[in-house]
């Protein structure tokens, strides 16, 4: 829940009684009138899981996610802990919705600059994909670098990011041994403590020749 704090104006002013017999002794009168304005403290950096701030030392925010392409549906789980006001330990499964296909991820996210409104963070990740089907077992692991920008207020955080998806052959043919992506999303708070996420992005596979360009959605929200 944000807080709300009070925040008093003071209003002064003098009036004075101009008539001759008054004119020796003027003396001011004061009135004086009070108006409340809300004041938001930002909480809404404890929920940021895409954002290059991270949720901040030893906070969490755990994001739960629908992603979709041309490929799959997907259910994207992601957690997020800040080690340090820096250095944030990045956790993510995800299951394909009638495929069975699932991945996992373990990453370790740094911001290297945050000045209030604009933040810069690189990313590293290993990855696993695993690939079941009757009569056939496949899986592979990878690495995944990105660089992320973030601009705004931690309760409203526009973020970029682009990287590259580094996989080994393994146990599927033809693999994947190169993908590029580029994504922006947002990420707003909410007043129930909650955040809402979108995120459109991009994919460009190497190994593609006839559909190289993926384009992917991300929606979901963040507590």
């Amino acid at each position: 829940m944000k807080t709300i704090m009070p925040l008093t104006l003071f209003a002064a002013f003098a009036a004075f009684d101009l008539s001759p017999a008054s004119a020796a002794d003027l003396a001011p009168v004061e009135a004086r009138a009070e108006l409340e304005l809300p004041l938001a403290t930002p909480e809404g950096r404890d929920r940021l899981v895409l954002s290059a701030k991270g949720p901040g030392e030893g906070r969490q925010a755990l994001g739960a996610y629908l992603t979709a392409d041309l490929i799959l549906p997907t259910l994207d789980l992601r957690w997020a802990y800040g080690l340090t006001d820096r250095l944030t330990l990045q956790v993510r499964g995800a299951s394909g919705f009638g495929f069975g296909i699932y991945q996992a991820a373990l990453g370790l996210r740094y911001t290297f600059l945050d000045v209030g409104a604009l933040a810069l963070a690189a990313e590293v990740s290993t990855r696993a994909l695993l690939f079941v089907a009757p009569g056939e077992l496949g899986g592979t692991a990878g690495v995944d670098p990105r660089l992320l920008v973030s601009v705004g207020p931690d309760d409203l955080q526009v973020t970029l990011t682009a990287g590259a998806q580094y996989w080994a052959k393994g146990g599927l043919e033809p693999g994947l041994p190169l993908l590029y992506h580029a994504s922006l999303g947002l990420e707003v708070a909410a007043v129930t403590a909650a955040s809402a996420t979108i995120q459109l992005g991009i994919l460009y596979d190497t190994t593609s020749a006839n559909l190289p360009v993926i384009p992917t959605l991300l929606v979901g929200g963040s507590l």
